[in-house]
């Protein structure tokens, strides 16, 4: 709809849309005897299969497309393009109200809160999205590490941001600014060794 209608036609769209949402709905719930799992993606729905069969549960599941939390997160990203973070991050906060444990609400959440040189909180989001989701994709994976990489760039973390940004591309080997935050790094300890010592 932003490419064939525009940005705020979209909007009114997700808008009317979220305000339908069931009173009891959840992302995984239980249904005649199977799960069902309002997964984003094929990636999300596959690694939530793997997982659970990992642990031993082999019940029957069904991907139903579409979610509310995902909807939430389209309008915060449409507030962050009106330069509106503050609705922007209490749009977010609805998202995960309904999925508290979705990697790409908190990162964006974290996104914004870089955004608004709130660093020490975004890195704290960062490792929430990191850690609350065992059955996070590699994409998802990638992402956090990365921005949390970027933030400790910010904070002069050095070490700890090479750390990150290495954990990155060993979920997205190829990550154009992974390797760019890299070569910053790279860059600045090579232009520190190089500078005379005081006399």
């Amino acid at each position: 709809m932003i490419e064939e209608t525009g940005m705020e036609q979209a909007r009114l769209f997700l808008e009317q849309t979220v305000a339908q949402i069931p009173r009891q709905w959840t992302s995984i719930a239980k249904e005649k005897g199977r799960d069902v799992i309002h997964a984003w993606t094929s990636d999300e729905f596959v690694a939530f299969r793997d997982f659970r069969e990992r642990a031993g549960d082999f019940d029957p599941i069904a991907w139903l497309g579409g979610s509310y939390s995902h909807g939430y997160y389209l309008l915060a990203w449409m507030a962050n393009e009106r330069h509106d973070h503050r609705a922007a991050l209490e749009l977010l906060e609805v998202a995960l109200r309904f999925e508290p444990d979705h990697p790409d609400v908190l990162c964006l959440k974290a996104f914004f809160l870089r955004q608004m040189d709130c660093v020490e909180d975004a890195v704290a989001t960062y490792r929430q999205a990191l850690t609350m989701r065992p059955w996070a994709t590699k994409t998802q994976q990638a992402r956090a590490w990365r921005g949390l990489g970027g933030c400790l760039i910010d904070l002069e973390r050095m070490d700890e941001a090479e750390a990150a940004l290495q954990q990155s591309l060993s979920f997205a080997p190829d990550s154009p600014m992974a390797c760019s935050e890299l070569d910053f790094i790279r860059g600045g300890r090579r232009k520190s060794s190089a500078l005379p010592m005081d006399s």
